[in-house]
């Protein structure tokens, strides 16, 4: 897949706007990625970054009002 990419919060914020995502599709989608990573037997703490990051830029993803 060519990673590692990285993304401003800007990018995202623009990516998504149109998607209409809501607090909770971003919480399943979240934590589908977690049980993802849990599955392939990821380091617990690498899986709890990504979360954290995932969460951290939650206002750029999900959809306002």
């Amino acid at each position: 897949m060519g990673g590692p990419a990285s993304y401003t919060n800007d990018q995202l914020e623009r990516a998504h706007a149109r998607l209409g995502i809501t607090e909770a599709a971003f919480y399943e989608a979240v934590s589908l990625l977690k049980e993802t990573l849990e599955d392939f037997s990821f380091e617990d703490h690498d899986i709890q970054v990504i979360e954290d990051d995932m969460i951290s830029r939650k206002n750029f993803i999900v959809s306002r009002g």
